[in-house]
């Protein structure tokens, strides 16, 4: 602890203070104030009391430019132990917006230029050591123009997230929401500040190196512009959630062979800022054919799919994002078919060639046997071995620097050894169609020779039953190009040099000793001609077909007349029709049959019956065409006939005069009658009758008359001027 001391009159130097024996020197000045005392080691000491200074509490805070501010530094709080009474401001000095520093006139200055202004108080006083120190105080005072600016801001646009955002009141996102009432100054931000969503607390948020703002989620924002003369307006709006996206894979193969798995994976990939570990296998995935239709021949398993036809293919891709958005993407697949090897048109599987003079066939197989069509690749070639047949599947030949093959007739030594002069050439394309692949016999002839010739007849049809020679119209050609006699084409089927087999339609397989054969069974019978020529050794095979079927029969509608003739029902009167039979075994049978069923007798062959006893109508005839096979089996076809009965109408003048020809119904009896043209003197015509004196049925003129079921005749009936008939 301590006591202050205060002077009047100025201490001398030598004057001492007595405390516990020791003197100390207290230097003092005149209204000066010292304090004394000893501390916590016991020693004692002497200070200077530093008073302390407040601003006024009534300092300005806002002004005016050019408008006279008064300071209020007499109002400032000072606190000097060492004053018998208050201390007074020494100074108040202003500095500028622009970090200009002057000292107030008096308690007044008056402000040139807009923006915040700082007032510092100051008092001044003197030190132990006769020094002199300041103690000051701060405030601040906004200053406005003479004519204050206001800027106009409305509620501000959705912003997304993510996304770099020039918020300049000129920038084209903000430009419509802040505007300043002087259209010389341009307002800037003076802050910017985001609240996420689901907090309360707002952060600050700083440009990007580029003068932009990144706000890095959803919520709300806010931003403060101020135009510098104090003027400030805020605009606030919301941040979005950027909406998800699906982005395109560059490098996929949009043309996919059939069969081949397409995978949507490959093509689109799918972002949701809102989820890291989205991906497509989140997203809703259909697929449309080539049909337009859903594609549902191959299911859907995750993002993969196999299409089974060629044609484009459309993948729809579909995703509800977490701002509820949907999200959609396609891309069209070519499907194309497979690999295929095509044997081109000139290719032939059994292909005989002539050795050049020197020996030797250089053949070519890129050139003389099949192509790949491969839709993946348009340069695609076969792979290609060729055996000697004598070493097949052991020592394939090896192919010459310009890919042709050396091939040496019978006869010949080739660069293997063998003198078969005959080759299988086989072409191979991995991952193909069937085929996948293909192969050629190429057989190599001496000069002067040709490979062995059949050519058998076009394929025939015959009755079952009968009997087939199948060497007839067959040809044959040998090696020395001499066609064979029909002799010499049963020398060479007695001898073994031709072979000519069968395989009936039940499968059964046989050797036809003489090349004869019964056709017991109806269908298709295989016959294989095979030719060996005695000489070379070369051979030629062949196959044709027969046919062997039953009859047939075709029958025509007739149409006759009720009562007018007795009808024949024969084959041989044209009535049916028989392909492939005997025309003496078709044969009537017991019934006439009209359309309700009935039975109208039985006829035999080339028995009439009249028409007379067949009413008006439609009738079934059938007849029956019966043979017996060479198995002694009895075969009977069932065949039908229409006859359809029409009636007549005959007009009878019944005294009067004129001409009116008769006139047929149709099968079921209707007709309408013709209009009268008879006349009779002075009487009228008064209608039809079936009896002249008028007792039948009557008929009026032109009438439609139905269900006729014979032939009639009707009489005009007359009537005189006196009403008698």
């Amino acid at each position: 602890m301590g006591i202050i001391i205060t002077t009047t009159n100025d201490w001398s130097t030598a004057q001492k203070l007595n405390a516990g024996g020791t003197d100390i020197m207290v230097p003092m000045t005149a209204g000066h104030s010292v304090q004394i005392g000893i501390n916590q080691q016991g020693t004692l000491y002497a200070t200077s009391v530093v008073p302390t200074i407040s601003a006024p509490t009534n300092a300005p805070t806002l002004g005016i430019v050019g408008t006279l501010v008064t300071l209020n530094g007499a109002n400032a709080v000072i606190t000097d132990p060492s004053k018998m009474g208050s201390g007074a401001i020494s100074s108040v000095t202003v500095t500028d917006p622009n970090g200009v520093t002057t000292t107030a006139s008096g308690d007044t200055f008056t402000p040139k230029i807009p923006g915040q202004y700082t007032l510092t108080y100051n008092y001044s006083y003197t030190n132990l050591d006769n020094t002199t120190s300041t103690v000051s105080a701060n405030s601040t005072i906004q200053v406005t123009a003479e004519n204050a600016n206001t800027i106009t801001t409305t509620s501000g646009p959705d912003l997304t997230q993510g996304q770099a955002i020039d918020l300049s009141a000129n920038g084209n996102m903000m430009k419509s929401y802040v505007s300043d009432s002087n259209s010389s100054v341009t307002p800037s931000i003076q802050s910017v500040s985001w609240t996420p969503t689901g907090s309360t607390k707002a952060q600050t948020i700083t440009a990007n190196a580029d003068g932009t703002y990144t706000f890095p989620s959803a919520g709300t924002y806010t931003v403060i512009y101020t135009d510098g003369t104090g003027a400030t307006g805020t605009v606030d709006g919301t941040v979005l959630a950027q909406p998800a996206s699906f982005t395109t894979v560059t490098d996929a193969d949009t043309k996919i062979a059939v069969g081949n798995t397409v995978d949507a994976a490959n093509y689109y990939r799918l972002i949701d800022p809102n989820n890291s570990a989205i991906n497509i296998s989140n997203a809703t995935i259909s697929v449309t054919g080539p049909d337009s239709s859903d594609f549902t021949e191959a299911a859907i398993s995750g993002t993969q799919f196999i299409p089974d036809v060629e044609g484009d293919y459309t993948i729809n891709y579909s995703y509800v994002d977490g701002t509820g958005a949907e999200q959609k993407a396609s891309q069209i697949i070519t499907v194309v078919g497979g690999p295929k090897l095509n044997a081109d048109e000139s290719f032939e599987y059994q292909k005989t060639v002539n050795a050049y003079g020197t020996g030797i066939y250089p053949y070519n197989p890129q050139t003389q046997g099949v192509t790949v069509t491969d839709p993946e690749n348009d340069k695609a070639l076969p792979s290609v071995t060729i055996y000697d047949v004598d070493n097949y599947g052991t020592t394939p030949l090896t192919a010459n620097t310009d890919g042709t093959y050396n091939l040496t007739p019978a006869g010949t030594a080739d660069e293997t050894g063998s003198t078969s002069g005959t080759y299988y050439v086989t072409w191979a394309y991995p991952g193909a169609e069937q085929p996948s692949w293909d192969m050629q016999t190429v057989t190599v002839l001496s000069a002067g020779q040709v490979q062995p010739v059949i050519t058998v007849p076009a394929q025939s049809n015959v009755n079952v039953g009968s009997t087939v020679d199948t060497t007839q119209g067959l040809t044959m050609k040998n090696s020395a190009n001499k066609n064979l006699r029909t002799d010499e084409i049963k020398t060479a089927l007695a001898n073994g040099d031709l072979t000519i087999s069968l395989t009936d339609p039940l499968g059964n397989y046989s050797t036809l000793t003489d090349g004869i054969f019964s056709a017991t069974d109806i269908g298709y019978y295989d016959i294989t001609f095979d030719y060996t020529d005695p000489v070379t050794g070369l051979s030629a095979v062949e196959q044709y077909g027969v046919v062997v079927s039953q009859p047939t029969t075709n029958t025509e509608t007739d149409i006759i007349s009720n009562g007018s003739t007795t009808y024949t029902y024969s084959p041989n009167s044209g009535n049916v029709a028989l392909t492939g039979g005997n025309s003496a075994n078709l044969t009537t049978v017991n019934q006439i049959t009209d359309s309700k069923g009935i039975s109208y007798g039985t006829i035999d062959e080339n028995d009439g019956v009249s028409s007379a006893d067949l009413p008006i109508g439609s009738y079934t005839v059938e007849w029956q065409y019966t043979y017996t096979d060479v198995n002694d089996n009895v075969v009977s076809i069932p065949v039908s006939q229409t006859v359809n009965v029409i009636g007549k109408v005959t007009y009878d003048a019944n005294g009067g005069i004129g001409m009116m020809a008769s006139q047929e119904t149709d099968t079921n009896g209707n007709i309408t009658l013709d209009t009268n043209s008879y006349t009779n003197g002075d009487k009228a015509f008064k209608g039809w009758n079936t009896k002249a004196d008028g007792s039948g049925i009557s008929y009026t003129d032109k009438q439609a008359i139905t269900g006729i079921s014979s032939n009639v005749t009707l009489y005009a009936q007359w009537i005189g001027t006196s009403g008698n008939t």
